[in-house]
C-alpha cells in the first residue's frame, strides 16, 4: 500500500538527496535512494510527489523521508499507513458528508486488511487495528455466487493470491502443459485476451522455475468485477477477485484474511464509486 510525500519546492537544484526508510517491528532498517533527477512535479500545485509503498502486513511500520537541500539543511518526517488510516478515521468521525463517511470506512477497511494480513503471515505481533468487522463478514461473504472456471485441459494445476493495494493473482502452470518458455513467451506476443480491468502475462518463478499466468492491475474497486482470460490454444479462465475473497473465508486457517479482503474492495468500491 502506497503512500505519496508531496514536496513542496522549487526545483530540483533545491534538493541535494531524499532518502526513504523503512523500519518495522523489530526495529530493523532498509533505507532507499530516491533518484531526485527523475522527480516529476505537478503542473497544478508544483510539488513532487515521492511514493513510499509497503505491503499490506506492514502497514504499521514507520516510514521516515529526509530530504537534504543545496545548502545542507534537512528536513524529516516519519508515519506510516496506519498512522494515516487513523487519522483519516478521526477526522471524519463526526462527519456526515457521504464521501467523507466512505474514506472514513475505506480507512478502517485497510486497517483491518493490513491486520489480517499481519495475521496471517506472522509478520509482526503488534496489532493496529481489530478484525471484528472482517469476522463478522465471513458468513456473507460465504453466500457470493461462485464464478471461478479454470478451463484449460488441465493446463493450470494452483492459484494462488499476492496480499497487495492490487491484489494480484497467480495461476500455475502444470509441468507436464507441453509448452516450452518458446511458447509462453509467444502467447505473450498478443495472443492473451483479458476482457476486464486487469493485466495477465506468463511469468517464470526464478527461485523454483514454476510458469504461472500472472494477473495484475485489479483495482481493489474492481473485486466484484468478473473478469475472463482467453489465451489462444491454452484456455479460457473466468474469475473475480471477490470469488477468491470468497473461498479464503470459507477456509478456517484464511477465513478472516479472505473477510478482510472482501471488505476492503467494497469499501474502495463505495469510496470511489466504480461500476462492477
Amino acid at each position: 500500500i502506497s503512500i505519496n510525500f508531496l514536496l513542496n519546492t522549487a526545483s530540483h537544484e533545491e534538493m541535494k538527496s531524499i532518502t526513504i526508510t523503512y523500519t518495522n517491528q523489530d526495529k530493523e532498517t532498509k533505507t532507499l535512494d530516491v533518484d531526485v533527477s527523475k522527480l516529476v512535479a505537478d503542473e497544478e500545485t508544483g510539488f513532487y510527489r515521492v511514493p513510499a509503498v509497503v505491503a499490506p502486513a506492514r502497514i504499521g511500520d514507520t516510514i521516515t523521508i529526509v530530504i537534504t537541500e543545496a545548502d545542507n539543511k534537512t528536513t524529516k518526517y516519519s508515519t506510516s499507513i496506519a498512522d494515516y488510516c487513523n487519522y483519516l478515521i478521526d477526522l471524519y468521525r463526526l462527519s456526515e458528508d457521504e464521501y467523507e463517511k466512505n474514506v472514513k470506512k475505506l480507512a478502517e477497511a485497510t486497517l483491518e486488511y493490513g491486520q489480517a494480513a499481519n495475521e496471517h503471515f506472522g509478520y509482526s505481533a503488534t496489532a493496529f487495528a481489530g478484525t471484528e468487522a472482517a469476522q463478522t463478514a465471513v458468513a456473507d461473504v460465504a453466500g457470493l455466487v461462485n464464478h471461478m472456471d479454470v478451463a484449460t485441459g488441465g493446463k493450470i494445476n494452483g492459484i494462488a493470491f499476492m496480499a497487495l493495494t492490487k491484489p494480484e493473482f497467480r495461476f500455475y502452470v502444470s509441468d507436464d502443459c507441453g509448452l516450452t518458455e518458446a511458447d509462453f513467451a509467444a502467447l505473450n506476443n498478443g495472443k492473451i485476451h483479458v476482457n476486464g480491468n486487469a493485466e495477465a502475462k506468463f511469468v517464470k518463478n526464478e527461485q523454483t522455475g514454476a510458469v504461472l499466468l500472472e494477473v495484475t492491475r485489479i483495482d481493489a474497486a474492481h473485486m466484484e468485477e468478473i473478469i475472463t482470460i482467453t489465451i489462444d490454444g491454452f484456455g479460457t479462465i473466468t474469475f473475480c477477485g471477490n470469488d477468491f475473497a470468497r473461498l479464503l473465508a470459507k477456509n478456517a486457517s484464511t477465513a478472516t484474511l479472505g473477510a478482510a479482503l472482501y471488505n476492503y474492495g467494497a469499501a474502495a468500491k463505495d469510496c470511489f464509486n466504480a461500476e462492477a
